[in-house]
Formats: C-alpha cells, sequence, structure tokens
C-alpha cells in the first residue's frame, strides 16, 4: 500500500509537467485538478489538532479551481470525510481545515494570512512571498514541473504536524 501511494505522489508530478502543453481553458483546468490533487495529497501527510470525523477543504480562487476541488468532495483521509467550499473574498475561512489561496492581491493574502496565524489551517498558495506572510506551503513552478517549499515555523505555531515524508519531498523548509 505504502509503495502504491509513493508511486501514485510521483504520478502527480508527471502530470504536472506536461501542463504546458494543452491551451486555454483546458490548460486552466488541468492545473487547477493538479493543485487540488497535490492539496489532497499534501493533506494526507498532515495531522490536525483536532480530529472531528469530516476534513473541511476550502479554496479561493478561480471557477476551475472550485470545481476541481470539488471532485474531492466525498473522499476521505485517515477516515475523516472531505468536505469542500468553495470561498470568495471576505468570506470567513476560520472552518477551514486546509485552504487553497489563488488569489494574487498581496495585500489580501496577507490580510487573510495575518487573521488565520496560529488557527490550524494547512495554507496553500503561489505567490513568491507566500511563506514570508505566513503561508505554510507555497507552490511554484519549476521549469514545467510543480515544487514547493514548508514554512514549518508556521505549521507548528498552527499546532500541525507535517510528516518528514512531505517534508523530504519539498524544495525548502523554513523553521
Amino acid at each position: 500500500m505504502a509503495r502504491y501511494n509513493k508511486y501514485r505522489w510521483w504520478w502527480l508530478l508527471l502530470v504536472s509537467a506536461m501542463l504546458p502543453n494543452l491551451s486555454g481553458n483546458a490548460r486552466e483546468l488541468e492545473e487547477a485538478t493538479a493543485k487540488a490533487a497535490l492539496a489532497f495529497n499534501f493533506a494526507r501527510y498532515v495531522e490536525w489538532p483536532q480530529v472531528t470525523g469530516q476534513l473541511q477543504i476550502c479554496s479561493l480562487g478561480g471557477e476551475e479551481l472550485g470545481r476541481a476541488f470539488a471532485k474531492l468532495q466525498g473522499r476521505s483521509i485517515r477516515e475523516q470525510n472531505i468536505v469542500v467550499h468553495s470561498l470568495e473574498i471576505g468570506d470567513p475561512a476560520g472552518n477551514c481545515d486546509l485552504l487553497f489561496i489563488d488569489i494574487r492581491e498581496r495585500s489580501q493574502i496577507a490580510l487573510l494570512l495575518d487573521q488565520l496565524r496560529e488557527s490550524p489551517i494547512l495554507t496553500i498558495g503561489e505567490l513568491p512571498d507566500f511563506n514570508d506572510y505566513g503561508g505554510i506551503i507555497r507552490l511554484f513552478r519549476e521549469g514545467d514541473k510543480f515544487r514547493f517549499s514548508v514554512n514549518l515555523g508556521v505549521a507548528r505555531e498552527a499546532g500541525l504536524f507535517i510528516s518528514a515524508r512531505l517534508l523530504q519531498l519539498a524544495r525548502q523548509v523554513i523553521e
């Protein structure tokens, strides 16, 4: 089983490498799907301080991202059923366990992350200084592949435990 999961992870990275070959809306939808799959896999390697039977996964961004995350509805991670929410700017995010932020306005991201600081929410985003603003996982492109960095200090402040298996795959871990 563990071997299967390892190959599944690398398969997702391979899929992300193929994204530049797509065009227009199809490319955006495929990229959003890859982001949702990566977020799902990140969640598999994170432990939250409170286990409630449901894992609230939220996305804040475009319509394609919301549709891609909606496909996770009903799946489960460690016997926690996934419930998906698509948020808009200004919606409360305090009930989320995982929040994927796909907006580009730095001031809005900084304000949101400041409001969520020390909340047990795994925040994921792509802004170049996402980790500096207090985001936990930053996705970025290296060539035509998705890579990520982890702000472990912020994760600890939030009460989240990130598995060493995930940290080993990170391009950078910030203490």
